[in-house]
């Protein structure tokens, strides 16, 4: 029963894994996995997923404050990607999802947190 565990344990680790492999940020979802150690004590571990967003129009502003008066920090293009960083917010009658760029046309965002309107988002993974 043992060995049966872990072979399963450890084919759901190297299919995480695989799957993960490009995946700049890690986020909320998560799988937990139990080790065996000297048979009495456990220690979890987790494998976490991003969400990934496609922006869906032109000159998208990417704000500093989730707000329409916040700073325009730049401006994102349709097909720029940005990553869920699961944080959100309702204002000026939007919601404004914390995201940050991870293959935008400006590559200079690359790696800038920042906020959107959900109403640009396209979820792709």
């Amino acid at each position: 029963m043992r060995k049966t565990m872990k072979k399963i344990i450890a084919t759901v680790l190297t299919a995480a894994m695989a799957m993960s492999i490009g995946m700049p940020v890690f986020a909320a979802n998560t799988l937990s996995v139990v080790n065996d150690s000297d048979n009495a004590a456990y220690a979890a571990r987790s494998i976490q997923r991003s969400t990934s967003y496609e922006i869906t129009a032109n000159n998208v502003c990417l704000r500093a404050t989730p707000s329409l008066s916040g700073d325009v920090v730049a401006y994102l293009q349709k097909g720029d990607i940005v990553v869920d960083l699961k944080e959100t917010v309702y204002a000026d009658g939007y919601t404004w999802v914390s995201v940050q760029c991870v293959n935008c046309s400006n590559p200079v965002l690359n790696g800038t947190p920042a906020w959107v309107a959900s109403n640009y988002l396209r979820e792709i993974g």
